[in-house]
């Protein structure tokens, strides 16, 4: 069986070989073959060819990981591109087959960590998976800490804040103000 990624991103981006995964059973850390761009095997163990923990989308984000057993599985971004967020959370696909001989499966999910199940319809005729994943450009937040309270800046601040209530007639020291 195959998973067939997607990777997109908010903005256009020419080309996001850069972005990584890694796919692992639950308890058990895979190995993979790269083949060509973004297409993988499943290392059997016994080949001579290079084996990989982590696969890289193509340029133009397509990975496709082949060789699968009808098992439950943890796809992970371990990289993306600069200026964007990795998945919040893992995504577990689960693959089930009721027939091995015809190279169907009977039906898959997939499942972030905190979002509901999701029943996969599309391409389990031919034994594969289809997912989309979309990247959102980080969010820049305010920066806080630092040295703490500063009692001089705190002193200047409140007399520039009096000085300015003064001027504005809001404030009137010795007399009664009358509007």
């Amino acid at each position: 069986y195959e998973i067939d990624i997607t990777k997109s991103f908010s903005a256009a981006i020419d080309d996001i070989s850069d972005v990584q995964f890694s796919l692992d059973l639950e308890d058990e850390a895979l190995y993979f073959v790269k083949e060509s761009d973004g297409i993988y095997h499943l290392y059997d163990g016994k080949e001579t060819a290079e084996k990989v923990n982590y696969v890289n989308v193509s340029s133009q984000g397509k990975l496709i990981i082949k060789g699968l057993d009808a098992k439950s599985y943890v796809l992970t971004e371990r990289k993306t591109m600069p200026g964007y967020n990795l998945m919040r959370d893992n995504i577990t696909i689960n693959l089930y087959q009721d027939n091995q001989e015809n190279g169907t499966l009977s039906g898959a999910t997939i499942q972030s960590d905190n979002d509901k199940l999701i029943d996969i319809v599309n391409g389990l005729e031919q034994g594969q998976v289809n997912i989309a994943i979309k990247n959102n450009e980080t969010i820049t937040s305010l920066h806080t800490g630092g040295q703490g309270l500063n009692y001089g800046e705190l002193i200047i601040g409140l007399t520039m804040l009096l000085a300015s209530l003064v001027g504005f007639g809001y404030v009137r020291f010795g007399h009664k103000y009358h509007g």
